[in-house]
């Protein structure tokens, strides 16, 4: 679908803090550079999709990820208020936390675009 070509980026391994061993992998994390043209098209298709996303009460509220005015931050405030909140009412508490930022990747896209399309 999306051009071969405007996929390609160039990393480059940035070190994460001044200090760490220069010749240890882990003290480095990649950084993606993408072509213009990459950058300019995914903003346009974000402002037509996001107000399309959020008219079908598909967006969940506790999203916090590709939404103005939300990050990390924002959703670790609403974890640890949670986890206050259930404290303070007595309450037992438990967190369970996976690292799932390659799922996406892992997902089959050509499936994924047929299920949107149904839905559209």
């Amino acid at each position: 679908m999306f051009p071969s070509r405007y996929k390609l980026g160039h990393v480059i391994p940035l070190l994460k803090k001044p200090g760490m061993p220069k010749k240890d992998p882990s003290s480095y994390r990649p950084i993606t550079n993408l072509c213009t043209f990459s950058k300019i098209l995914e903003k346009l298709v974000l402002v037509r999709l996001r107000p399309h996303v959020q008219a079908t009460g598909n967006l969940s509220f506790f999203q916090s990820a590709y939404r103005p005015g939300y990050s990390t931050e924002s959703a670790l405030l609403k974890v640890v208020g949670d986890i206050e909140r259930a404290a303070g009412n007595g309450m037992c508490t438990v967190l369970l936390a996976m690292e799932i930022s390659a799922a996406f990747d892992a997902l089959n896209h050509l499936i994924l675009c047929r299920r949107i399309e149904s839905l559209v």
